[in-house]
């Protein structure tokens, strides 16, 4: 017989229940509170032999579908009231979509609800009905991408959002070749419509609920379409899913930020899952299977987890939220990767094996050294270097990310740059390319540590290879070339290795762009005498060079060089020149040429 529509059965409370606040007392003794007023969407589908609310049709799973008691004296035979609602959805999409009036929030909802219906009656009943098909001949997805794109994005009133997510869930679910080719772009639209309301701070006490559901509706659908994809794929659709998260977690907007690390964290939590999951069905059925979901990798895990260590080094919510992140994919790799290290990670992990056991899982006072050197020994080394580029970027004075955190990453590659390090002109070409950018302080120290770092492990092809961004040619090499110019032991190796090989009458037969390298050079060497080093004519002419950085960089090498009293006698024949620069306009330059001299 028909439930009587002025009450909810309990089953129906389960799923769809009342908020704490509108709970009374009557109800915690068992008695179901009056029924809320409904919109028009949510009303009985009367029409289609229903008396069910069509939010709680489709909660109700398993039941069968009950017709009006007017027109039917008889209960319905349940698969025939079945395909009567598969029927009337199908009915009602194919009107709403052919449409030229979609803008009725009503309609859309039911629009929504409708697909929902179909989706899970077709799937759970067995009913006949090629559903990709019917979602393609209809364009489904591209009529629900049309209608999300139109929301506001500076405001939340409705739950249309919501819905739009928990239906491109269920499609994933039950048809995931519906959305084949048109994940990104729904992706996009999802976190264009969501990531960019106001902070959930400035709305109203009575729609932060709203937000909060809207917010927690994206989870479920990336879950989904992972969980859809074949396992083959499954790399490549995370890789996609945190590429973008990874962008919108950059932003200078802070409330964006949040809700990307925030979708992260619960991407991760899923992720666990998925893993745990898929190793206990290896360990049980694919023993002798070179698939091993284990071996799972993401090709961004270096880049994310480099950002997750200095967002992590803060004391608000995102670095907790940040924290919770690390953990779990700590997990993840730690166990999936156990099987697989090399030998200088296993070396890494059981030198830092101490550090792991104090500081995990981790804590809010965890320093992000401590945590990259936690997750160092798992990590491959395209990984570890992701972790120094991202670092390096984040020095940037345009960067939202705390130059601290940035600065204590780099440290764990200072302490052992025979591990992170490896890849040597990757990271010089990251240097340069940023180096202009850099001005903070603290974060230009942490920078010149770090070249000077590099420089020591430089090989010989690698300083040939720097010589290509000598000054004057690329200004950003004028600050490189100061840091090594300053060090007297990292000059000297550098020079060194420069004039292997190469015989002297190659090296400043004409003016180069490189040739102030090249005599700074000559004059590092002691086996030069005065003779063989020759007309400075070729040096001094960048002692007057117009640009003032040029001229100081030739001053802080003519400096250090100067050092050694051997060496010091070889610039005697530009001394003319060195005090003419006493009388140069910029201040940094007459001091180094004050520097010389008293040398």
């Amino acid at each position: 017989m028909p439930q009587p529509p002025a009450r909810r059965s309990r089953r129906f409370i389960l799923v769809s229940s009342p908020t704490p606040e509108t709970l009374s007392e009557s109800d915690e003794e068992g008695d179901i509170p009056p029924r809320q007023p409904r919109l028009a969407w949510q009303e009985t589908w009367s029409s289609e032999g229903s008396n069910l609310p069509a939010e709680d049709s489709l909660l109700a799973e398993g039941s069968s579908p009950v017709v009006d008691s007017k027109e039917e004296s008889q209960p319905l035979d349940p698969n025939k009231a079945w395909k009567l609602c598969k029927d009337s959805a199908m009915e009602f999409i194919e009107a709403y979509v052919s449409s030229t009036k979609k803008d009725k929030e009503e309609q859309k909802m039911l629009f929504l609800s409708k697909i929902c219906a179909l989706c899970r009656t077709v799937t759970e009943k067995g009913l006949s009905l090629d559903l990709h098909a019917f979602c393609c001949k209809n364009k489904l997805v591209e009529n629900i991408m049309a209608l999300l794109k139109k929301e506001p994005m500076d405001s939340l009133h409705t739950e249309f959002r919501q819905k739009t997510m928990e239906t491109l869930t269920v499609l994933s679910n039950t048809v995931p070749t519906a959305l084949h080719g048109k994940k990104e772009s729904l992706r996009n639209a999802c976190y264009r419509s969501v990531f960019f309301l106001p902070p959930e701070s400035n709305v109203p006490e009575t729609e932060r609920a709203l937000y909060t559901k809207t917010m927690n509706a994206m989870d479920p659908m990336l879950a989904a379409f992972v969980r859809s994809c074949p396992t083959a794929s499954v790399s490549t659709e995370l890789q996609n899913i945190l590429e973008v998260l990874l962008d919108f977690a950059g932003s200078k907007n802070s409330a964006v930020r949040e809700r990307a690390v925030t979708r992260i964290e619960r991407l991760s939590t899923f992720i666990l899952s998925y893993f745990v999951a898929k190793i206990s069905d290896y360990n049980e059925k694919y023993k002798d299977s070179h698939d091993d979901p284990r071996k799972l990798y993401i090709p961004i895990l270096g880049q994310l987890l480099g950002h997750l260590f200095i967002v992590s080094c803060g004391t608000d919510s995102i670095s907790c939220t940040a924290l919770d992140a690390l953990f779990r994919f700590y997990k993840i790799i730690s166990d999936g990767r156990e099987c697989s290290l090399t030998k200088d990670m296993e070396n890494y992990a059981e030198t830092h094996k101490n550090l792991k056991d104090a500081t995990f899982p981790f804590i809010i006072m965890s320093f992000p050294c401590e945590i990259a050197e936690v997750f160092g020994g798992y990590l491959f080394p395209s990984e570890r270097l992701d972790v120094i580029l991202t670092a390096l970027e984040a020095l940037q004075d345009s960067s939202i990310h705390d130059k601290q955190g940035a600065c204590s990453v780099l440290d764990t590659a200072l302490e052992d740059p025979d591990y992170w390090l490896t890849d040597v002109p990757i990271i010089m070409e990251c240097i340069r390319k940023n180096l202009d950018s850099i001005h903070t302080a603290s974060a230009r120290r942490c920078l010149d540590s770090l070249l000077l770092q590099l420089t020591n492990q430089m090989s010989r092809e690698e300083v040939k290879n720097l010589l290509q961004f000598s000054p004057p040619s690329d200004s950003t090499a004028l600050s490189m070339w100061e840091v090594i110019l300053a060090m007297p032991q990292t000059l000297e190796k550098v020079l060194n290795l420069l004039m292997e090989d190469l015989p002297l009458c190659d090296w400043c037969t004409a003016v180069t762009e490189d040739t102030c390298i090249r005599r700074l050079a000559m004059l590092a060497q002691n086996h030069i005498s005065e003779e063989e080093f020759g007309n400075p004519v070729h040096l001094l002419s960048y002692l007057k060079h117009p640009s003032p950085a040029m001229r100081l960089m030739v001053l802080k090498g003519l400096s250090t060089v100067s050092e050694s009293p051997e060496k010091a006698r070889k610039i005697q024949v530009v001394l003319p020149d060195i005090l003419e620069a006493l009388q140069d306009t910029n201040t940094d330059v007459v001091l180094k040429a004050l520097l010389v001299l008293r040398m």
